[in-house]
């Protein structure tokens, strides 16, 4: 974390310094925004190794998804658990035993599970996963198949979980249940992040001038 914040310092500093040098220091507003706290995360848990164990999903010899009954995506500090098929409740019950276990056993450093309904109601929070899991301290997921059970985070790891973005399970001999339900790809949260910016960079804009002066903004 302090390796972090040492680095968006020096980020802001080289912003500043270059904006000073362009004569518009005097005339721009800074506002230093963040989604999220730092803290230090000291290893990755690859939670689908647990599933894979408990005979939840099967993992081919060339590394790659052949079926899975459940699978953990992850959203960097959260693991979304998805079911093939939602519907199956048998197999939904037999997940949420597997998941308290895990969580009551302490060798994974589980610290929460949550079930959609338990998401909703608690955080309001909706989306394409069957259940949530988080650690007790402060880790990560990994979203790897073949990667060990747990493993040291890296500075600079997109939330600190090594592996592909978040995507439906791909499958090659059962088709998988997150084909049907919503999805945000990566391109449209990018895009939707920098339309924000510069949505926001312009209505400053609009102030400062009806306030007699100028903001500048320069990504």
């Amino acid at each position: 974390a302090r390796e972090q914040l040492l680095k968006h310092d020096a980020e802001l500093g080289v912003l500043m310094e270059s904006i000073r040098r362009y004569g518009d220091f005097e005339r721009t507003n800074f506002i230093v925004m963040g989604d999220h706290g730092q803290t230090d995360v000291p290893r990755v848990l690859n939670f689908n190794r647990v599933l894979e164990e408990k005979g939840l999903l099967r993992i081919g010899a060339d590394g790659k998804l052949e079926s899975f009954d459940a699978f953990c995506h992850s959203t960097g500090g959260s693991g979304w658990i998805e079911l093939r098929d939602p519907q199956d409740d048998a197999l939904r019950e037999r997940v949420y035993r597997v998941l308290l276990e895990a969580k009551e056993s302490g060798k994974y450093g589980l610290g929460y599970v949550f079930t959609e309904q338990e998401a909703k109601e608690q955080f309001h929070l909706t989306g394409p996963f069957d259940f949530i899991i988080e650690g007790a301290e402060p880790m990560s997921f990994s979203y790897s198949l073949t990667a060990p059970l747990f493993t040291k985070t890296e500075p600079g790891d997109y939330k600190t979980a090594p592996g592909r973005p978040l995507s439906r399970v791909r499958c090659w001999k059962k088709r998988a249940s997150w084909t049907r339900r919503r999805r945000w790809p990566v391109s449209s949260a990018l895009r939707w992040r920098t339309s924000t910016a510069v949505a926001w960079t312009r209505c400053c804009e609009r102030n400062s001038e009806r306030n007699g002066s100028r903001t500048s903004a320069r990504i």
